[in-house]
């Protein structure tokens, strides 16, 4: 019994190829996750290089140097921080971060060529900066100071090239400068220390880092050891990635639950083939333990092999994709993924569990079989279903929707965090009922679009027919794999289409503007300056002012044109709504000044009397607005003090590839040059990062699902394969009888196709339907939600699932097309 092998292993061919892919799967997300936290916790050790104390807020220091006693060294330092910086000539000016290192005492800047800054006219530059410049030592580049030095250029000489100057082993970061106290007011206009964002320090060897940051710390100076500051770094770089953990937790359980599936199937087929060769062991005498070894140590070896053949395949595409991705231009910098235990270990076990999990109901059968079973044939299944089955599909359908009813209810009463856990467990368990429903659904739906299916492809289809409803079990396994892949691209295109135009329209109708620009002075040139930026569509100067509302607070109001409005805003309703006599205002301010809909108002005119107003509330804009004639009626000053700026739309020639972050970093460096008061509001970048987020949460789920559903394609091939394994002897009668090599290939097609059409239509259905409640669950807390169904895309998500379940019956039916007719005999024999 140790020596006797149930089944050749090339039978189980796709177990192994469906474990590799998950395994691998697996694999590629354990060592993601830890490439980004070791490259959050690199760059947070280079951040506080040398620093033993971070200190925020400011001290009564006659120079803004907070006195923290017990600290040694105590130095500036400014984050987040950009400035306009061009090549020596002036053109392609570009934000450039604000980079400020220790001093030399605490730690040596890494120069890899020149030197460091002594004078106010000298710079060290980012090895990424010199190439994105093309500048090397002794070369010049210039800097536009943000803080008010009217349209005066710096010219700085490049004394310096330092490595990067972020340790983050994948590096998506701006370009930077180094900024000293010797070049400080040079860049910056003012001395360094006027505007640290924080203070790092350092402390005898002797002093207690912990101990004096108690001490220190004070209602206005906020003191942390750098340990602490560490880990509040490695958050919030995480912080971004986060959200992303529990999207990629799911996949990774869809995709080893579609491997179950597929395992289980195989192993279960496999079981049933060999029913014969069982019964005839258990008459030689094997007992029912050592049936179950033979299975056990079959799968056991299925699992190792996919594990093992898995987890080498995921870590060398993962560290092939990282080898690529500079070269390739998706990040100037990325390191190798540190390999750890995890992410060995992980795969391994998950490949062992998902065999361990497969194997149960297979594992019965196979010890279930009676000696008798090898004198008689063994004859398929009923196609009935069961009672329980029935009566589980209607409980867990029932239990799934009334728990997403409730949490699409608490949704909207604005408690999302409860309605997004109610949310998944009605989900869940909705999707539970449906693959518990494809046993049931299967033979029905098959024996009604049977009929056309066999006028259509003739004798082929209608064996194909024939043979999908005489094994409704093992088809059923086939369809819920098909089925899960479906319901999540369904689910994925319907939620992520219904929250991009909710969220685009209630952003819209919020801020109408993408960016809006308020000043005391508009020079002339100022609205030519924005407009020829870059990714700008269009500016205009609107006229601004404060109106007395009788509030505790003056009211800002802005009074375009109708046609400044209307090539600006991103509302096209907004603009015929402002009439005379009336200002606009959002629901939210008209709440914090005690206005309401419809109430008129008197306000003071500038010139002397009052102004009568109707208060109207347009949704939640920002934006409060009269007419240019309700204006010019109550100011005596209609000269322009703002500017409305329409972002051009992604895509689009005028766009030329320019990004949000990049316009936005345009505008801000214009106005530090040449309005150096003004204050901007850029609602548009807002609007359209949001926009990028959810396409790139679309991006990533869909590529996590495609793992799941490249399982369930190998699942249909699988099925088929097995099944002509299992029909060797109907299809040599078949041959025997006539049938060609192509009706035997065609057969397998209509087969394929049957089960992909079951498995596509439930799941887009389901993912429809899923979607939108999600949609509503996630989005109701917030604002309003616009039910959008993406037609194209669903019938493309259909039409390729079917396209998938024809390909993959090529090879089956290629191998039922090799039958030879003498097996038929010889099955007999």
């Amino acid at each position: 019994m140790r020596t006797l092998r149930l089944t050749p292993l090339r039978r189980h061919l796709a177990a192994v190829l469906t474990i590799l892919l998950s395994t691998s799967f697996v694999a590629a997300m354990v060592l993601g996750a830890t490439l980004l936290r070791e490259s959050a916790a690199a760059d947070a050790d280079t951040r506080l290089l040398g620093t033993d104390l971070v200190a925020t807020s400011t001290s009564d220091g006659e120079d803004g140097t907070p006195r923290i006693e017990g600290a040694q060294e105590i130095w500036p330092v400014l984050d987040a921080t950009f400035v306009p910086v061009s090549d020596g000539e002036g053109s392609g000016a570009r934000s450039t971060q604000v980079y400020t290192p220790p001093p030399s005492e605490v730690a040596e800047l890494p120069l890899l060529h020149g030197r460091s800054a002594q004078d106010a006219d000298e710079i060290v530059i980012e090895q990424g900066t010199a190439r994105l410049f093309d500048v090397e030592t002794g070369d010049t580049i210039t800097v536009a100071s943000p803080r008010g030095r009217g349209s005066e250029d710096v010219a700085l000489e490049v004394v310096g090239i330092a490595a990067p100057l972020d340790s983050a082993l994948v590096s998506t970061g701006p370009s930077r400068i180094v900024v000293t106290e010797e070049n400080a007011t040079s860049v910056l206009g003012v001395e360094l220390t006027e505007v640290a964002t924080a203070w790092h320090a350092t402390v005898p060897g002797d002093g207690d880092p912990e101990a004096i940051a108690d001490r220190a710390s004070t209602d206005e100076l906020d003191v942390l050891a750098a340990e602490d500051a560490r880990e509040g770094l490695e958050r919030s770089a995480a912080g971004g990635f986060r959200a992303f953990g529990p999207v990629v937790a799911a996949f990774i359980a869809i995709a080893l639950l579609t491997s179950v599936l597929v395992v289980a199937n195989t192993l279960s087929v496999t079981v049933a083939q060999r029913t014969r060769d069982l019964a005839l062991l258990r008459t030689l005498g094997a007992t029912r333990r050592q049936v179950a070894a033979v299975v056990r140590r079959e799968s056991l070896v299925v699992a190792l092999l996919g594990s093992v053949l898995g987890t080498a395949v995921g870590h060398l595409v993962v560290q092939g994709v990282l080898l690529l991705a500079p070269r390739l231009g998706w990040t100037p910098r990325v390191a190798a993924a540190p390999v750890g235990i995890l992410s060995v270990a992980l795969p391994l076990v998950a490949g062992l569990v998902v065999v361990m999990c497969a194997g149960i109901l297979p594992l019965r059968r196979a010890t279930r079989v009676a000696p008798l079973e090898a004198l008689r044939t063994a004859a398929p299944g009923p196609n009935g279903p069961r009672r329980w089955r029935v009566l589980a599909v209607l409980l867990a359908a029932l239990s799934g929707g009334g728990l997403m009813a409730a949490a699409v209810t608490v949704s909207a009463r604005g408690t999302a965090g409860p309605a997004i856990a109610l949310g998944v467990a009605g989900g869940a368990l909705t999707v539970l009922g449906a693959l518990l429903a494809m046993r049931i659904v299967v033979v029905p739906v098959v024996r009604l679009i049977g009929a056309t299916v066999g006028r259509l492809g003739g004798v082929p289809a209608r064996v194909a027919v024939a043979n999908v409803r005489r094994y409704p079990g093992r088809s059923a396994s086939t369809a819920a794999a098909l089925l899960i892949g479906t319901t999540l691209m369904s689910m994925l295109a319907v939620g992520a289409q219904t929250a991009d135009t909710s969220l685009s329209r209630a952003l819209a109708e919020r801020a109408p503007v993408d960016a809006v620009i308020r000043a005391s002075e508009l020079p002339g040139q100022a609205v030519a300056e924005v407009s020829a930026l870059q990714g700008v569509e269009r500016a205009e100067a609107v006229a601004a002012g404060e109106i007395d509302v009788g509030a505790s607070r003056m009211l800002t109001v802005y009074g375009p044109e109708q046609s400044q409005l209307e090539g600006t805003v991103a509302r096209p309703d907004l603009a015929p709504s402002v009439a005379d006599g009336e200002v606009v205002i959002g629901n939210d301010r008209a709440h914090g000044l005690g206005l309401h809909d419809g109430e008129t108002i008197d306000v003071p005119r500038a010139a002397g009397g009052s102004e009568q107003l109707t208060v109207r509330i347009e949704g939640n804009v920002k934006l409060t607005l009269v007419s240019a004639a309700t204006f010019e009626s109550i100011f005596e000053d209609v000269s322009p003090h703002a500017i409305f700026v329409d972002f051009a739309d992604p895509g689009s020639p005028a766009r030329a590839g320019t990004d949000v972050f990049t316009i936005v970093g345009d505008l801000n460096g214009l106005l530090g040059t040449a309005l150096p008061d003004a204050r901007m509001d850029s609602e548009g970048a807002t609007r359209e990062v949001a926009q990028q987020i959810i396409a790139l949460m679309l991006g990533i789920t869909s590529g996590l699902l495609a793992v799941a559903v490249v399982v369930s394609i190998v699942g249909v091939a699988n099925t088929l394969t097995l099944g002509v394994l299992e029909r060797t002897g109907e299809n040599a009668l078949l041959r025997a009888l006539g049938t060609t090599r192509h009706q035997m290939r065609t057969m397998l097609a209509w087969e394929g196709f049957l089960l992909s059409v079951v498995g596509a239509l439930s799941g887009v259905v389901l993912g429809t339907v899923c979607g939108l409640l999600g949609a509503m669950v996630v989005l109701a807390a917030q604002f309003p939600v616009v039910i959008t169904i993406p037609w194209p895309l669903l019938g493309a998500v259909l039409a390729l699932t079917v396209l998938a379940g024809i390909l993959a019956s090529v090879l089956p039916g290629r191998q039922a097309a090799r039958t030879a007719p003498a097996r038929a005999v010889a099955e007999k024999l």
